[in-house]
């Protein structure tokens, strides 16, 4: 027998008695229904095991249709990788979508770049071709394609010391197969009016000649400007599907884009310096390193490969605009010095300005520091991650409001370090914890009395199971 107590009276409020044992005839019932059970659980197990079979046997047919209507020989109805192709005509037309991507692509074979029959060997003993094509730079969007199966290469972006009206497009291609050129096109390609570029298309070829390589090089050279004053370039992008890189020169001082828009992946983007109001970078699988100035946007988006970037934001004080840079990446770190700078009508400020800046990471660490900063500027910083720790230096004009959250019993740090006023006005620098419990920590920093400044700006920083480092 068992007891239960009430525990406000330490005194038991009933009892409980065991169950009697199951009968003769309730054991008899239990053992006849079981067999009938066993043969149940045979039935599925081998409905199951049949399940398997069928889904194996119809991935094999469609992977065996696959290449029945792709592994013919290219030239015999080709599948080419034109959107939206006819057997009859191939138009010369481009159409840019939304999120800035090609929806509509193609070409005629006028267009396109004939292969040599004389082949030229290079130091790694593979076949070289080179093609070179000219468009104008007064265009209202510059841009690369790449489309189709066998796509490998790097896009490097300069500028030439020849004043003229046009980039130039020179692609190496570099083979191991002639055969394989026959399923290759390089293509002048144009969209709506004003909208021009270059095209890499590529069908199917015979399923014997995957294990061979092809590779393009791709240089696009920008002219020298005609003054004083950096080129300014209207709107430039890449679209390379496949195997990509970009690698970027010290453009900063001489070209200046209104946009830029980078996509590859599996290959690193290298930004020697880069100036541009709208700057968009997206590479799976590929580090983003480098300098810019941006005076609107940039955004870094790549996954299980790090950010590491110096950035200079100008922001206009005659413009309600926030100036912005938003990083993405997951395992693997993010790193970022961001410098803020504000102008009004062309000269370089003092003060104000306003910014937003946001790093989103998992299972790495970010890092992120502001060596400079405007006087009485609007920053808003939004960092996080997972499983990883976040360290970041605001600048000492920063003021406003703050949020740390992190696990409960992980390490916080949060100070404002000595230094002297920004607006040698001699006040005092104030840090204010209004809440703190369970790895949250609330509060604001502000200089005097912060009347105006505790509400300027705002840092959150949030991680599971790493430590948070912010200094002011």
């Amino acid at each position: 027998m068992a007891l239960l107590y009430d525990t406000s009276t330490k005194r038991p409020a009933y009892e409980v008695f065991p169950s009697p044992s199951p009968s003769l005839a309730v054991y008899e019932e239990r053992h006849r229904a079981r067999p009938h059970i066993d043969r149940r659980k045979r039935f599925f197990g081998h409905l199951f095991v049949l399940c398997v079979f069928l889904g194996l046997l119809f991935l094999f047919k469609l992977n065996g249709r696959h290449h029945l209507e792709f592994g013919h020989e290219v030239g015999h109805n080709s599948h080419w990788y034109y959107p939206h192709h006819s057997e009859s005509h191939w138009s010369d037309e481009v159409t840019w979508g939304e999120h800035n991507s090609v929806d509509l692509l193609e070409v005629t074979d006028h267009s396109c770049a004939e292969w040599p029959e004389v082949e030229h060997l290079n130091s790694e003993g593979l076949s070289t071709v080179q093609h070179t094509f000219e468009l104008p730079i007064d265009s209202e969007i510059l841009f690369l394609v790449a489309r189709g199966p066998l796509m490998d290469g790097n896009v490097n972006i300069t500028q030439s010391d020849d004043e003229n009206d046009s980039a130039i497009v020179s692609i190496s291609t570099s083979y191991d197969d002639a055969e394989l050129l026959q399923s290759i096109k390089l293509c002048k390609v144009a969209a709506r009016k004003g909208e021009n570029g270059v095209g890499i298309f590529s069908s199917h070829p015979h399923p014997h000649h995957h294990i061979h390589h092809i590779h393009f090089e791709i240089s696009v050279a920008f002219p020298k400007g005609s003054g004083p004053s950096p080129l300014v370039v209207s709107d430039f992008r890449t679209e390379m599907k496949g195997v990509f890189g970009h690698q970027v020169a010290n453009l900063s001082e001489t070209l200046s884009f209104n946009s830029v828009s980078l996509k590859g992946a599996y290959r690193p983007v290298e930004i020697k310096s880069l100036q541009a109001r709208y700057v968009d970078i997206k590479s799976a699988h590929s580090p983003i390193e480098g300098n810019f100035t941006v005076k609107k946007s940039l955004r870094l988006s790549t996954a299980n490969a790090h950010i590491n970037v110096a950035v200079d934001l100008l922001n206009d004080k005659t413009d309600e605009d926030t100036t912005e840079v938003i990083m993405n990446t997951a395992n693997s770190p993010i790193e970022a010095s961001i410098s803020l700078f504000s102008f009004d009508s062309g000269e370089t400020s003092s003060s104000d300005g306003a910014y937003r800046v946001r790093a989103h990471n998992a299972n790495a660490p970010v890092k992120i520091i502001f060596p400079t900063a405007p006087i009485n500027s609007t920053v808003r910083l939004d960092a996080k991650t997972t499983m990883a720790p976040i360290n970041v230096q605001m600048h000492n004009t920063f003021e406003g409001a703050f949020t740390v959250h992190t696990t409960p019993f992980d390490k916080q740090v949060i100070v404002a370090e000595e230094g002297p006023d920004p607006e040698e006005r001699d006040r005092k620098r104030n840090l204010i914890f209004d809440d703190f419990h369970g790895g949250i920590s609330k509060g604001h920093v502000y200089w005097g009395t912060g009347e105006l400044g505790k509400h300027r700006g705002s840092t959150r920083l949030d991680t599971v199971a790493g430590q948070i480092s912010l200094k002011f």
